[in-house]
């Protein structure tokens, strides 16, 4: 007899198995392994694609690539006009903005551009909005 043990084991065992390849595996019955699934505080199984990154500094880290003198280019994905952006769960940002926002705390008051003339850098550092262009002006 296959125990609850078992069955939790089966399901930490591999990245969000499916309650079907563990009932199946295991010749227990679907109710059981959703009943172990829930005790163990798991949520349930879903189809389809799964995000791939649980947050946007996940996925700004994954495409963000170091460069020398402070500079960071941009391996994922891009714009027709060729600028950087990340898309996670049907939201799409720009990796500019959103380095921004992590090196100066706050929203870019407009578009965040490049100071350092590095085409595509998305370097925090390296980033101005429109408020900080002002400034220097």
């Amino acid at each position: 007899m296959i125990t609850d043990q078992e069955i939790a084991a089966a399901l930490d065992a591999v990245a969000d198995p499916s309650d079907r390849s563990v009932y199946l595996r295991l010749g227990v019955s679907a109710q059981r392994v959703a009943r172990v699934r829930a005790e163990l505080g798991m949520p349930p199984f879903r189809r389809g694609p799964r995000p791939r990154y649980a947050s946007w500094a996940e996925l700004y880290a994954a495409y963000a690539v170091p460069l020398a003198d402070g500079h960071v280019g941009w391996a994922g994905r891009r714009t027709g006009r060729s600028e950087p952006v990340m898309r996670l769960r049907n939201r799409t940002e720009t990796a500019g903005r959103y380095a921004f926002q992590v090196q100066h705390g706050r929203e870019p008051v407009g578009n965040a551009r490049r100071t350092c003339g590095m085409p595509g850098c998305v370097a925090g550092a390296h980033l101005a909005d429109r408020r900080m262009r002002e400034d220097w002006s």
